[in-house]
């Protein structure tokens, strides 16, 4: 081997040596930090964000997870965000069928200006001691870049039922960000504190449950060389549940949950293959039946095999400390049949993660589970795009799959009041349709829908559907949103379609007030809107909100 050929290795092994110290460093960091968080009290007797009990906050006041990415120069502010589709939306390639519930939001997006600080704060009031704040910081075109967002929303008295006696609902969520570059090496870290406190409806002995959410997580990656990567992750979670107003103390817990991974990824000339691992651990405070140890291992790849199609998949071997082990796999296509239509299928055998977690926000009003355990399905997809025209965009996925273990309630209330949580075997059929129309105005109309059947409880949705309808000038200066939604299940098969209506308008590139009226049919029909019975859900409110922008 010649000396530069040497040279050349000496720095490659140098360059990997960095990688590997700075993820060694987050990982012991971390350990510590996880011994002396979980050492302490994590759920005090009373939250460290107190609020009257006059403005309590829905579960279905549309909370929204910010996980916005750090903007760069040029970007849209994802402060105030008009859910029209745009050209990631109407990509088909992801892994698997995403259908999450649309945000019902009816501000523009603004564009920003050159600057180093961005912010947005915006306000609104409303029927049922309806107070909602949002407050966004973000820092850019500096090294490091840097976010900071809260929001908080409250509402008390659901369906005509008086305030203050526990038909209400808050949430806190405070979210921070960095992120640094320097040359090949890229480092982020983010942090997020949510708490939701649900009044408990006279339901039960307690007044209501609390679950607060903590976060910390890291990512590094560097790139070896142009083809070479390397990738390095870390998530904590802290998770808690207790419940406030009873006599008896209520015996709540605590989820910590640390996950590891790294991943090496090269990249050829017609495509990537990559190799991963993973470390899970799941610990509950005084309750070693819900702790759990997890390992993976796999591999995957995409190709293109030409320049109208691709191919991917991948591969994993997976074993936890209960001895179940799973070895999922995916394999999907993707081709573009000429300028104008693209379609896109991917079938396989995919794991879920279940943690406490995903429990508490999947269920609001749900007990803490004796077992819990992950799930697997079989599933197939098929998605595609058609841009019929200039003015015209179609989009349409669809999705089967066969599932186990799933996550779910029954219709039995603990003594505490709260849904008991169980595991369930059984099918779905989810799919969503949209289109795009341009005009002299922007239009859009979605369509989407999930039936379930099966082993599934009698309380939880057989069948969703929702109808979103919206519109904007195209310059941004005024629009309005509809929607309808629809669920049933074997208990309530008599609740009324939800329609909601909601409209903006933007006086300049500071200032956007918006009205929101929801639930509209509620009062109409004077039937009892539920979120999941016997537990109301708020039914008719307004909201009036100023956004302000600089």
């Amino acid at each position: 081997m010649d000396g530069k050929s040497e040279k050349s290795a000496g720095e490659l092994n140098m360059k990997s040596c960095k990688f590997l110290l700075i993820l060694g460093v987050l990982v012991i960091l971390n350990f510590i930090n996880a011994k002396v968080l979980f050492s302490k009290d994590m759920a005090p007797e009373k939250p460290d964000i107190f609020l009257p009990s006059v403005v309590l906050e829905v579960e279905d006041l549309s909370v929204k997870n910010i996980v916005a990415p750090l903007p760069e120069e040029e970007i849209l502010t994802p402060d105030i965000n008009f859910p029209l589709p745009d050209e990631e939306e109407l990509k088909i390639s992801e892994t698997a069928l995403n259908i999450e519930p649309m945000p019902f939001t009816v501000e523009p997006a603004l564009a920003t200006k050159k600057g180093k600080l961005r912010t947005n704060t915006t306000l609104g009031v409303g029927t049922l001691n309806n107070f909602y704040s949002y407050i966004s910081l973000y820092s850019f075109a500096t090294k490091p870049e840097a976010k900071l967002i809260y929001e908080h929303e409250t509402a008390d008295g659901f369906s005509g039922k008086p305030s203050s006696i526990g038909y209400s609902v808050r949430s806190d969520d405070v979210q921070a960000g960095i992120n640094y570059k320097m040359n090949r090496l890229n480092i982020e870290g983010e942090s997020g504190f949510n708490e939701i406190e649900r009044g408990l409806q006279e339901e039960s002995a307690y007044f209501s449950k609390i679950n607060r959410f903590i976060e910390f997580n890291a990512n590094v990656s560097y790139n070896i060389s142009d083809r070479l990567g390397l990738f390095g992750k870390i998530e904590n979670r802290f998770d808690s549940q207790r419940l406030t107003g009873g006599v008896v103390p209520y015996d709540g817990k605590i989820e910590y949950c640390v996950s590891p991974s790294v991943k090496v990824e090269y990249k050829l000339k017609n495509g990537t293959i990559g190799f991963k691992g993973y470390f899970g651990y799941r610990g509950v405070s005084g309750d070693k039946d819900l702790s759990l140890n997890r390992f993976s291992v796999g591999s995957y790849f995409d190709f293109n095999i030409s320049d109208k199609d691709s191919i991917k998949g991948g591969v994993d071997g997976y074993w936890n400390s209960a001895n179940t082990s799973y070895v999922p796999f995916y394999i999907g296509v993707q081709s573009t049949v000429n300028e104008f239509l693209s379609v896109s299928g991917e079938g396989g055998y995919r794991l879920i993660i279940n943690d406490l977690y995903r429990v508490f926000k999947d269920f609001p009003y749900v007990d803490i589970p004796t077992t819990l355990s992950d799930s697997t399905e079989w599933y197939l997809n098929a998605g595609a795009m058609w841009i019929a025209s200039e003015k015209w965009v179609f989009t349409s996925r669809i999705e089967f799959s066969r599932f186990y273990n799933k996550p779910g309630f029954n219709t039995n209330l603990t003594p505490n009041g709260l849904f008991e949580v169980g595991e369930y075997d059984g099918k779905m059929l989810s799919g969503n349709l949209g289109v795009r129309w341009i005009l002299n105005d922007i239009f859009s109309a979605r369509f989407r829908f999930t039936a379930l059947s099966g082993d599934v409880p009698e309380n939880m949705n057989q069948l969703e559907g929702m109808v979103n309808l919206e519109g904007i000038s195209k310059n941004g200066k005024f629009g309005g949103t509809s929607e309808v939604e629809y669920s049933m299940n074997r208990i309530n098969n008599e609740q009324i379609p939800q329609f909601n209506l909601g409209a903006f308008y933007r006086i300049n590139d500071y200032f956007t007030f918006s009205l929101e009226a929801n639930d509209i049919l509620q009062p109409i029909f004077n039937k009892k809107r539920y979120s999941f019975y016997p537990y109301l859900d708020r039914g008719f409110f307004l909201t009036i909100k100023t956004s302000v922008n600089f």
